[in-house]
């Protein structure tokens, strides 16, 4: 069962006060992380997260005062193919026995003008924690809030498939990893 604990600020009238709080919670579905990598041989393959918690307070109007944290049930990321998904909690991959969430929290925010913002942040995962930029879109129509994001990460900078598993020839580096997510305005919000 996916879970969330969602709180945006969003403030998109110059007439609120700076510190109003609008809160909202996300819609179970279509919300998704999902991932695209490469198999050594080219063939793209991709997968999913299906559990996971987002705290998330943002304002447009006071990005210095917003914040993100994403804690991500290592478990839940399958790729729907049975030998990729008995090897990937192994602990040569996610080692999920070790470490079973994986957490992106962010605290710098940039607005990239329209709809396009920025958030620089961390994630960890199997450990090890690195700088994360993820370049997001936001639109907010009446009582709805859409998020959608994309970044590139490398796995072995996280030891996912480190070792002999760290050669391109078993999988590629670059992971390709994708956020959507919609949350509904809660009731009794601004």
């Amino acid at each position: 069962m996916i879970r969330f604990a969602v709180v945006f600020s969003a403030l998109l009238a110059s007439a609120a006060p700076a510190f109003a709080v609008t809160n909202w919670v996300a819609d179970e579905t279509p919300d998704s992380i999902t991932w695209e990598g490469r198999e050594g041989n080219g063939t793209a393959f991709g997968g999913r997260c299906t559990a996971f918690v987002a705290d998330i307070a943002f304002d447009a109007e006071a990005l210095d005062a917003s914040s993100v944290t994403v804690a991500i049930d290592m478990m839940s990321c399958l790729t729907g193919e049975k030998q990729k998904d008995e090897y990937l909690p192994a602990e040569g991959w996610f080692n999920v026995a070790d470490y079973p969430k994986a957490v992106f929290e962010a605290k710098t925010f940039r607005h990239e003008g329209g709809n396009r913002y920025l958030a620089e942040g961390t994630l960890t995962l199997r450990g090890e924690t690195r700088p994360v930029m993820l370049p997001f879109t936001l639109d907010i129509d009446g009582g709805k809030a859409h998020v959608t994001g994309e970044t590139v990460l490398n796995r072995l900078d996280f030891g996912v498939g480190a070792g002999q598993l760290a050669s391109p020839e078993v999988a590629a580096p670059e992971v390709t990893v994708r956020i959507d997510l919609t949350a509904t305005k809660s009731r009794g919000a601004p």
